[in-house]
């Protein structure tokens, strides 16, 4: 069988199944041109692309109207992927497509009529012309066939070295570049490979359920894959993913978890996430070159410093604020950012309560995340909680973030895309004076806070209440009204997150009150008027409080 598709040949099963207004499948087309489907899967869509230039430039109806998955050929519905290729592709060509689906249908009866009076030949300059797309996409898109190749030598499943050895023996590839390395050092090799099986499991060549061994599925072994049909399925995957940017001047981001370099297969590790302002004195330096970490308060955070032990990651962090100049569209908003300075390894646990030794990584140019940040000084990253995971894949695997994900969770999405586009002041050398404002320390509240406040309770019965919060996470004021019963219960919560400074207490606070009028709907969740005449799911406060506990955490 060949592996190779024919514009003329394709050109003609369309015809034949238009004049019997019937729809193809993909994989008829396959047939019809006597190739394996397998082998030329990923080559289809540019290659109905042709065609469909062809009627274009002829002025026929597009001929992929009628081309359809294999699961809908009795019905005709053209939805998902399929739908939007052929969009995608008519407006390329200078269409102008307002509704998807009429337009479709529009395309479809053209196709119809036109049919039975159609010329039976493209009277191309050639009898046979096969699709022939442009190379192109990242320099790992020449691995895609080797790693397939190299699982069939190796049985079909082995660990991840020696798949990568066998492509560095496989593939047409250089000396020199088997020995190349990235900026800090890093072999490119290794990862273009890894990268490579990240594609190739999101198609289903390869199995994507397994850890530490790579396996092809019952498709994998059957598909072989070329320069044409690897940059074909590199496009598609592109299209499917939210971050599609690469620069290869860098190391490519790794892909998911199983690369991340193992960070999360020892249950005991933990993540910290570390300042080191004391005061207004920066501590970076110091604590790089002497190869430890202090905390820089006598009366707070010892317990975190206390479960500090060997084998634990550590980024030194600072959090401020940025408007301009963003990586994405922030519609002239102030956004979160925390900007990660080092990174290292635990390697002796404290002997004073202040201080771990640290084997410290400086980096050459420090990384900035934004969204889902850590103002307080020392922070233990959850890594039960997928969006901290994020966090310590970017922060110490080398994930690039994906910004698109972060605005789609509710608490983002609802401040950065419930605007209108803004324009945005063009000078972007003039940003606020608070963007390259290091972490900012504030002055702590407590119990005795409370009292010097004015309270007329004594501060053991203070303390008393505020441990009772803390262990039952619930406390009743009583009293009249007018006795002071609101002031108090916010200067508890004060106390209980250890500041009443309105940067950190209005993303952590929340006041309200229950009477008779309010409503489910508006507490947890519910529809409201969208003012234009229907209705949308609204947050509630206490899902808005959810949201902004997981965005803000301590």
């Amino acid at each position: 069988m060949q592996e190779c598709l024919d514009l003329q040949t394709s050109y003609r099963a369309i015809l034949e199944a238009a004049r019997d207004r019937r729809y193809i499948s993909y994989g008829d087309l396959a047939k019809a041109n006597s190739a394996n489907w397998s082998k030329v899967r990923f080559k289809m869509n540019t290659h109905l692309g042709e065609l469909m230039k062809f009627a274009s430039e002829r002025d026929w109806p597009l001929l992929g109207a009628i081309v359809v998955d294999q699961s809908n050929l009795q019905t005709g519905t053209l939805d998902g992927s399929a739908r939007e290729g052929f969009i995608t592709a008519a407006k390329e060509l200078g269409f102008y497509v307002q509704d998807p689906s009429a337009f479709v249908e529009e395309q479809r009866q053209a196709l119809f009529s036109w049919a039975p009076e159609a010329p039976d030949d493209l009277a191309l300059h050639i009898d046979a012309m096969p699709t022939t797309p442009a190379t192109g996409g990242a320099n790992y898109v020449k691995y895609f066939g080797p790693v397939l190749d190299a699982l069939r030598a190796l049985g079909g499943a082995a660990e991840p070295k020696s798949v990568i050895d066998k492509v560095a023996e496989l593939a047409d590839i250089s000396r020199q570049e088997i020995s190349e390395t990235y900026k800090g050092g890093r072999p490119k090799l290794p990862n273009q490979v890894q990268w490579a099986r990240f594609y190739l499991v999101k198609v289903g060549l390869i199995d994507g359920q397994q850890r530490g061994r790579w396996a092809l599925t019952a498709e994998g072994r059957e598909t072989h894959l070329d320069q044409v049909s690897a940059t074909a399925l590199f496009d598609k995957v592109q299209s499917l993913l939210d971050d599609t940017t690469c620069n290869e001047d860098d190391p490519p981001p790794t892909p998911p978890e199983e690369f991340a370099g193992n960070l999360f297969d020892d249950p005991e590790r933990s993540f910290w996430f570390v300042g080191a302002l004391w005061g207004k004195d920066d501590q970076t330096e110091r604590f790089l070159s002497e190869g430890i970490w202090a905390n820089g308060y006598e009366d707070k955070f010892g317990e975190h410093v206390q479960r500090m032990k060997p084998g634990d990651g550590v980024a030194i962090k600072a959090a401020f604020t940025r408007k301009y100049g963003l990586p994405f569209e922030n519609h002239n908003k102030s956004v979160s950012c925390m900007r990660i300075k080092a990174i290292g390894t635990v390697i002796e646990a404290t002997q004073d309560g202040q201080t771990v030794r640290v084997e410290w990584t400086r980096l050459d140019e420090p990384k900035e995340w934004y969204f889902y940040t850590y103002r307080v000084t020392i922070v233990e990253a959850d890594v039960s909680d997928e969006l901290s995971k994020r966090l310590i894949r970017f922060t110490f695997g080398e994930h690039r973030q994906d910004y698109d994900f972060w605005l789609r969770q509710p608490y983002w999405a609802k401040k950065y895309r419930s605007s209108p586009e803004a324009v945005v002041d063009a000078q972007f050398d003039e940003e606020e004076a608070d963007t390259d404002r290091e972490e900012v320390s504030f002055d702590p509240y407590s119990v005795s806070g409370i009292v010097d406040d004015g309270c007329f309770l004594p501060e053991a019965g203070l303390t008393a209440a505020l441990a009772s919060l803390r262990a039952k996470m619930n406390l009743i004021l009583q009293g009249p009204p007018g006795t002071g019963k609101t002031w108090l219960a916010k200067r508890l919560a004060y106390a209980l997150i250890g500041t009443r400074d309105r940067r950190i207490t209005r993303k952590r606070m929340r006041a309200i009150q229950f009477h008779p009028s309010l409503s489910y709907e508006d507490f947890v969740r519910g529809w409201h008027p969208d003012g234009n005449g229907g209705l949308r799911l609204t947050d509630g406060v206490f899902l808005e409080s959810v949201e902004a506990a997981r965005a803000e955490r301590k």
